[in-house]
């Protein structure tokens, strides 16, 4: 225990400095946001780009559309593949008990296909439309 006082008390006490400053300096987000207004993103990033394609999709009312990224940086294998199948169906089985109105997937084919799965094959996109 003496070890630990002799040779760690210093960096204690100023781990202890640090976390007090942090939270003294930390900004309060709910007065920045009433002051500037709404954060809003640039339209060119990646998420915002996919939440206005999922709105473009989504033509029923009272529905969300969920996008689901199956992702591999080594790019999706074929085991991989057939286990994202297997999900897919499983989870078309099971529409009627989680409210889903449309699964669109590669397994849909042709032009679908082309536009939910990358060209290198790391990553495959599912949209899952569900009743709000």
């Amino acid at each position: 225990m003496n070890w630990i006082r002799k040779y760690h008390l210093f960096a204690l006490v100023a781990w202890t400095i640090v976390v007090v400053g942090a939270l003294c300096l930390m900004l309060d987000m709910s007065s920045l946001i009433r002051q500037q207004g709404q954060i809003n993103l640039p339209s060119n990033l990646q998420s915002s780009r996919a939440d206005q394609m999922a709105k473009g999709m989504s033509r029923v009312k009272n529905t969300q559309t969920i996008t689901v990224v199956y992702h591999d940086a080594d790019g999706i294998s074929n085991h991989e593949q057939r286990q994202i199948n297997r999900r897919l169906r499983s989870l078309l089985k099971m529409k009627g008990r989680y409210h889903i109105v449309t699964v669109t997937s590669a397994l849909d084919g042709g032009q679908t296909a082309k536009q939910l799965l990358a060209a290198n094959r790391h990553t495959e996109l599912v949209n899952v439309t569900i009743k709000s």
